[in-house]
């Protein structure tokens, strides 16, 4: 059986990515902090580090707000959100599940775990939003371009 030799490279520091403000049209270079992870398999290139530090770091540069006009891409934004509502179907469902096991003698309506869910789902969705827009602020820098 032959062997499978993998590396990974990791692409660690500041991408420089041209912003606009679809609102109010500033120009701005986006200074953004983060870094991207390649794998190579045998020696062949499945993912390159400098490109996956480059996607992120434009996807980042879109969530921050404008400087001129505090406007984000709402594309951006709903991504964001969309990633939260996965990640809160999931935790919501084990949530409500763990709730309707464990308590299935004191609660034989079942209403306990419904609401538990709705809970659970809404903090997560809250929470994963919350901290990609946190990381955001930490870590995209936008100097201006003066044209």
């Amino acid at each position: 059986m032959p062997l499978i030799h993998l590396s990974l490279d990791v692409e660690v520091g500041e991408q420089s990515v041209d912003y606009r403000c679809s609102r109010c049209g500033m120009v701005a270079l986006a200074i953004v902090a983060g870094g991207g992870a390649g794998l190579a398999a045998n020696g062949v290139a499945l993912s390159k580090a400098q490109f996956d530090a480059e996607i992120g770091a434009a996807a980042l540069s879109r969530l921050a707000p404008c400087p001129r006009c505090g406007h984000r891409s709402r594309a951006a934004l709903f991504k964001v959100l969309a990633v939260g509502a996965v990640v809160g179907v999931a935790t919501a469902m084990a949530a409500a599940f763990v709730v309707a096991e464990q308590f299935h003698r004191s609660d034989p309506e079942g209403r306990l775990a419904p609401a538990v869910g709705a809970g659970t789902f809404l903090a997560t969705v809250a929470t994963t939003t919350a901290l990609k827009l946190r990381s955001v602020r930490r870590r995209v820098r936008l100097r201006r371009v003066i044209r």
